[in-house]
């Protein structure tokens, strides 16, 4: 569902992402465009999908993207995780409600039971 969400949103480039790429020139390019915006950078390998949600092209925070849900990752165990990755990256950039949308998803799982719990989106 995570996925097909963030589809619908404009792709700004795709390419390839091998072991041997590095991941920080292509970070540091998204950060010298100042037209992404608000968006969200996937790296899709065989058996791992990792996020970086992007917030008026500052890195926001990065997610992988589990069975079970969301796992929050600290940048320096994101970085680590995708130089151990091979498969498809890409760049979607995507309106900032359904920004908020992804965030409130990766934050807190939809649920069958109903709680009283206040989500604050802000």
């Amino acid at each position: 569902m995570f996925k097909e969400l963030i589809y619908t949103g404009k792709q700004v480039f795709s390419a390839e992402f091998l072991l041997s790429d590095p991941i920080e020139p292509v970070l540091n390019k998204i950060k010298q465009h100042e037209d992404v915006g608000t968006g969200v950078l996937l790296l899709e390998g065989r058996e791992s999908l990792l996020s970086l949600f992007i917030l008026e092209n500052h890195f926001y925070t990065p997610y992988r993207l589990t069975e079970g849900g969301f796992v929050p990752l600290h940048f320096t165990d994101y970085l680590k995780e995708t130089d151990q990755l091979e498969g498809r990256l890409g760049l979607y950039r995507v309106s900032p409600v359904l920004f908020k949308a992804l965030l409130m998803l990766a934050q807190h799982p939809p649920s069958v039971v109903g709680t009283n719990e206040v989500i604050d989106v802000e």
